[in-house]
């Protein structure tokens, strides 16, 4: 029952981040970096998640949503520490080159 909750509320909160970041450039509140990629990327999942929470699949098919979009985000996540540019965040100061003064 957890796991219906979960994906339900995540679902929809990424569904609303990823309507809402096709009309916004930049950075949203200040803290969501809006990219098309990471829009289109949270959409498709906000889809999966609203599928496994509000569809009544059964429990096997609901588990596969949940590992299929986790398995991602981990790898989106692994790729943005090889890479710190990779999806927009070198402008929190977050890129692994250091300035050069001078």
């Amino acid at each position: 029952m957890v796991a219906v909750w979960f994906a339900r509320i995540l679902g929809l909160v990424l569904l609303a981040l990823s309507i809402v970041g096709f009309f916004v450039d930049g950075h949203l509140f200040g803290v969501v970096t809006v990219d098309l990629a990471l829009d289109i990327s949270r959409l498709v999942h906000g889809v999966l998640l609203c599928i496994a929470g509000f569809a009544g699949v059964n429990r096997m098919v609901r588990n596969l949503i949940l590992g299929i979009v986790a398995t991602t985000y981990l790898l989106s996540a692994l790729t943005w520490f090889m890479d710190r540019e990779v999806y927009g965040l070198a402008c929190f100061g977050a890129s692994r080159r250091p300035s050069r003064a001078g």
